[in-house]
């Protein structure tokens, strides 16, 4: 199974979406980017990173595609846009390794590169491949997934919550399922860590290590090792 990110689809699916908005999140400010359906430029500004700036621009937007990266504000804000209709995409940091190791950072530049890739081929960012026990793509559609995490040693930021796949935690089966290419995308991963908080930055410290456990239709199970940073995660040590 090959990781790609982490996802959060909106419920109205069948509408697709004409806009695609990159947004670079900060702890202060971020910066978002719109594309048409030609790929050129239609708006790019900067907001606040709290609730009320995000629902002041998203709500007033038509349903459009939104890619941000993980981090320490992509949880919540993710639940927010996609509760205001939107299909968003939370991206893990090491699928777009060319907005930040190519060159300096650039929120403007951040938010345009997302928006980009998102428009060309989402799957880039947030698609899982099921494979077999050969390491074929397995294309079986319709098959439940969901995930359940377990804390291990070392565990430096004390986490004693987890957001995952099905709500509650750790049970099962929900969503999603597996289209007919055997791909699904998974719903928001967040992490609860108050030791992570320092007034509203986020600090450096970890690592906590954790094991998540993808359950794949009635009895596939695949096991990927987590590790929690306090300003990133990796998983299987990338």
């Amino acid at each position: 199974m090959k990781k790609s990110s982490t996802a959060k689809a909106a419920s109205n699916k069948n509408v697709q979406p004409k806009l695609t908005i990159g947004l670079d999140l900060g702890d202060r400010s971020s910066w978002y980017c719109m594309l048409d359906e030609a790929g050129e430029v239609v708006g790019e500004k900067k907001l606040g990173t709290t609730a009320k700036a995000m629902k002041e621009v998203f709500a007033a937007m038509p349903r459009s595609r939104v890619a941000l990266e993980t981090g320490m504000h992509s949880p919540w804000v993710s639940r927010l846009v996609s509760e205001l209709g939107h299909e968003v995409i939370v991206a893990h940091a090491r699928n777009v390794r060319l907005i930040g190791e190519s060159r300096r950072k650039d929120d403007r530049l951040d938010a345009k590169m997302l928006a980009r890739l998102a428009r060309i081929d989402p799957q880039l960012l947030s698609t899982y491949q099921v494979n077999d026990q050969n390491g074929q793509p397995l294309k079986v559609g319709g098959l439940t997934v969901w995930d359940a995490i377990s804390t291990t040693k070392p565990n430096n930021l004390n986490l004693s919550g987890y957001d995952t796949t099905c709500v509650p935690a750790n049970t099962g089966p929900c969503a999603p399922v597996t289209d007919a290419n055997g791909q699904f995308q998974e719903i928001g991963l967040s992490v609860c860590a108050a030791a992570c908080n320092s007034g509203s930055a986020c600090i450096k410290g970890g690592p906590t290590n954790a094991n998540q456990i993808w359950h794949v239709g009635p009895t596939a199970t695949i096991t990927q090792k987590i590790g929690y940073y306090c300003d990133h995660a990796t998983v299987n040590g990338q």
